[in-house]
């Protein structure tokens, strides 16, 4: 595989596309609006970005390297990794506060839309990928699955990338970034229990010394 390691303008779209998403909860929250319009309007400029990406490798099929749509893909599946990663412990959390259920359901489906809508690029990539070596068929079909569950497509992107040797080294700088992010949540999570339970144990003691 060959790379003119050129900066090519397909890559414009995939970063507005990751300043768009980091924007949305923005959007979601602190706009004050009493438009009933104004949540679908906000999903349809997401799925507006799915049908130019759909285009732009349509109608420059010919003109785009595997190398650029696969990257075009990473830049906005690594981009997303954190993310999907705070916003899916918040999800997690609001499912212990019963007054939030709405945003129970909203919420996941809002963040599917997003992964859906940035499937194109990493699809056609294991596309392209798969008639390029028809013998990896099976596997290629698999990773185009995957770009439509959480996760799963992330990690199918990054596994592409230390088979085929390329982007290796931002996969790898994905990777540390992902498991820095799990291990601060994991630690302020048990730092949060752990001052919790040490403030139960005080108001205890507190209690049996008034008595």
């Amino acid at each position: 595989m060959t790379d003119s390691k050129k900066f090519n303008p397909i890559y414009l779209l995939s970063i507005l596309y990751v300043l768009y998403v980091y924007s949305f909860p923005f959007w979601f929250f602190e706009v004050k609006t009493d438009n009933a319009l104004f949540y679908p309007i906000m999903l349809g400029v997401l799925i507006a970005f799915a049908f130019v990406e759909t285009a732009v490798l349509l109608i420059f099929r010919n003109k785009l390297s595997d190398q650029t749509v696969y990257t075009a893909a990473i830049i906005i599946k690594y981009s997303l990794i954190p993310f999907y990663i705070i916003s899916g412990n918040i999800i997690s959390l609001m499912f212990l506060v019963p007054m939030m259920m709405g945003m129970w359901i909203i919420l996941p489906i809002t963040g599917w839309i997003m992964l859906a809508c940035a499937a194109p690029f990493s699809v056609s990539a294991f596309n392209r990928q798969r008639k390029l070596h028809p013998e990896s068929k099976k596997l290629c079909i698999a990773g185009m699955i995957c770009q439509f569950f959480f996760c799963a497509d992330v990690i199918s992107l990054m596994a592409a990338s230390f088979k085929m040797k390329y982007r290796r080294k931002a996969t790898a700088a994905a990777i540390i970034v992902a498991l820095m992010i799990i291990g601060i949540i994991a630690a302020l999570i048990i730092f949060g229990f752990a001052a919790g339970a040490v403030a139960i144990i005080v108001d205890t003691i507190k209690e049996k010394f008034a008595l």
